[in-house]
């Protein structure tokens, strides 16, 4: 029976294809989405959009709505998106016009105000992250102390977005599918290994485990830290959160771990507004350029992309130790927060070009 004749399928395939995207993802599209139903009315277009459509719909948003380019860029994704949904032809997509109308649209509009553009966020490479490690040791609350020392170390060493290991919810059972727990760790001789359940790139939810070896004599050493908060965690059950910032067992929370981040980097001479939680996944990445990486290890180390996820779980031991030894290295506030690069060519570094950034620092 064909699959257009078997409506229960049918309905299921809608269900998964809508639930493929993240919440946050999805809500993002929908003003795309709007905009692209908005000006098929007005304009007497229909759906499924081809070429000339798709390079219509942009200088629309463009021209007449005055949107920058990187916000004409994101609605067209948001249209290829619902088309993938849809089982439209996405060949208008490809073609290689849109890009050149980007860059058109781009170098067309003028610059932002000084102040009207949000900052690039700079990331906290390893001499920034040993005075932030040193600060979260000082903290009154032992508990919370080891526990925010713990998480500045996955976050930097793991390549971790925050939101992995750093709770986000109102309650436990609100996040429970995020939240690491105890049960999520397993203690190695030298290494820990850390689960994580489901991450944004892993989009068939088989989960990875993060490989975080000892680095011995090191000022910064991961283990360490995240040992310290394991053995004195409040609550040793294996259901209880992983990192425990308050005396009942109470979660870190990612706003905890923000409010830290921007409390304590004014006293270590950087702007709070430059930084962020992300600052620690992306200065890991820099502090990878800078130690000789390659851009396809950093972007596997970083799960960068479900391709670069596959790969990761590919790579062994030997990679993971030299690495953790190499970032645990660096962690000295002694030294230049970000090696040969200015600040605002650190503010610029991605997963991307962060190689050929760190090999010709004068040329970005």
């Amino acid at each position: 029976m064909p699959f257009a004749e078997c409506s229960g399928l049918r309905v299921s395939a809608v269900q998964f294809l809508l639930k493929a995207l993240s919440p946050s993802t999805d809500a993002g599209y929908s003003p795309g989405l709007d905009e692209y139903l908005a000006f098929c009315s007005c304009s007497g277009s229909e759906y499924p959009p081809d070429s000339a459509m798709v390079l219509a719909f942009a200088t629309h948003l463009a021209s007449v709505l005055q949107f920058p380019a990187r916000k004409v860029r994101r609605y067209v994704t948001a249209l290829r998106s619902f088309c993938v949904e849809g089982g439209a032809p996405l060949s208008p997509f490809d073609d290689a016009r849109l890009a050149r109308l980007y860059r058109g649209i781009a170098r067309s509009q003028p610059p932002p105000a000084p102040g009207s553009a949000r900052p690039r966020r700079l990331p906290i490479t390893g001499p920034i992250l040993a005075g932030l490690v040193r600060h979260a040791r000082l903290l009154k609350q032992p508990t919370k102390a080891r526990a925010m020392a713990a998480a500045l170390a996955m976050g930097f060493f793991g390549l971790l977005r925050a939101g992995e290991f750093a709770f986000k919810g109102a309650g436990v059972e609100d996040n429970k599918y995020t939240l690491l727990r105890r049960a999520d760790v397993s203690w190695g001789v030298g290494f820990v290994d850390v689960f994580l359940a489901e991450s944004k790139t892993d989009h068939s939810r088989k989960g990875v485990t993060i490989r975080i070896f000892k680095c011995p004599g090191r000022p910064v050493c991961p283990y360490e830290l995240l040992r310290a908060a394991w053995d004195l965690a409040p609550d040793a059950r294996l259901s209880a959160p992983l990192l425990q910032a308050g005396p009942t067992g109470d979660p870190l929370t990612y706003r905890e771990l923000l409010g830290f981040i921007k409390a304590t980097l004014p006293l270590l001479g950087f702007p709070a507004a430059l930084f962020g939680t992300h600052s620690l996944r992306i200065g890991g990445a820099t502090q990878m350029a800078l130690s000789g990486y390659s851009a396809a290890q950093i972007q596997a180390a970083g799960r960068w992309s479900s391709d670069c996820y596959l790969v990761y779980i590919r790579l062994g031991d030997a990679f993971f130790r030299s690495l953790a030894s190499a970032l645990s290295a660096s962690a000295d506030s002694s030294l230049s927060p970000f090696g040969p690069l200015s600040a605002v060519q650190a503010a610029g570094a991605s997963f991307d070009n962060l190689p050929a950034l760190v090999a010709r620092p004068g040329t970005f």
